[in-house]
């Protein structure tokens, strides 16, 4: 790197150590737009803005994309092993909320235990994805037989087995709620 000085002088350096480019983010702004828009589910726009209006940083859209897709990334070990953890316990939670990404359904499934979640986002809401997302719903199988959950609610209901339900290793009992 080299600039001109107002005096004249041509002033030569090398980029210090891991600065790969012109312009970079720091691990603070990068975990920074990752906690706005993961933890507090802010659009990306807004987080520039306000990252431009509090810190006087500008970034692109496609930075804070590409921030989250490398911290994403980062975080694939910390996810599967949540996911195991999630699948190996004995008692979990398992849910699925819609919501709007682009104007378009998408489905928000959870799995849950009292002390971790694992969140996985997809287009469809019932086998197709729990089968996409592998880890942690490879043991508990939320829609059986293309069964949904009003008719498996009925069937807790009325005391009939569940044939999924009772093989699933690992459990010995369960409670299905339906809900709309």
């Amino acid at each position: 790197m080299e600039a001109r000085c107002a005096c004249g002088k041509v002033h030569r350096s090398d980029f210090p150590e891991g600065v790969t480019a012109t312009t970079q983010y720091g691990p603070r702004v990068q975990a920074t737009v990752v906690y706005l828009t993961q933890h507090h589910m802010l659009p990306i726009l807004r987080t520039t803005r306000i990252l431009r209006d509090t810190c006087g940083v500008t970034l692109s859209p496609g930075t804070v994309v590409r921030m989250i897709h490398t911290a994403a990334g980062n975080l694939a070990p910390t996810v599967a092993r949540i996911a195991d953890a999630v699948r190996e316990a004995h008692v979990a939670h398992f849910d699925e909320t819609g919501m709007r990404v682009a104007g378009k359904l998408h489905w928000l499934h959870t799995a849950a235990t009292p002390n971790m979640a694992w969140v996985g986002m997809h287009t469809r809401r019932g086998q197709e994805a729990l089968d996409a997302f592998g880890k942690p719903y490879s043991v508990w199988q939320i829609v059986p037989n293309g069964r949904g959950h009003r008719e498996l609610f009925e069937m807790a209901e009325g005391h009939r087995t569940v044939p999924s339900v009772d093989s699933i290793e690992h459990t010995n009992h369960s409670i299905i709620e339906y809900h709309e």
